[in-house]
């Protein structure tokens, strides 16, 4: 009796989770890119956002649109008009490939390092 009722769980639950269809993900917050240094094995970003929402999901994105062969560092700033404007709300860095890793202080190729600023805001 106690393996039917499982196996009638188990039945019910995959049913339920084949009629639902997960929502359509949000695209990260825009960012404007307010400087770019370096090429080769260094490259130093900064964008700015207009509010602190899923910086994370920013820092991913500005290192999609920035893939390459090299070491990124990302600084995310308010862009925000207003006394916040131009502060900044993360920072993060990113190893693409081992001369990437030894200019950004990451032990190996791939890895990478976020940080959100404590008591930053915006706007």
């Amino acid at each position: 009796m106690r393996a039917h009722a499982t196996v009638a769980a188990i039945t019910v639950g995959a049913a339920a989770l084949a009629g639902c269809s997960s929502p359509p993900e949000e695209p990260p917050p825009a960012y404007t890119v307010t400087s770019r240094i370096g090429s080769g094995s260094y490259v130093d970003i900064e964008v700015a956002v207009d509010r602190k929402h899923r910086l994370k999901d920013v820092f991913d994105q500005v290192l999609a649109d920035n893939v390459g062969s090299s070491g990124y560092f990302i600084k995310i700033m308010c862009g925000a008009d207003g006394p916040n404007n131009k502060r900044a709300l993360a920072f993060g860095k990113m190893a693409s490939d081992e001369a990437g890793a030894y200019h950004t202080g990451l032990l190996s190729a791939g890895m990478y390092q976020f940080d959100l600023t404590s008591g930053a805001s915006c706007p």
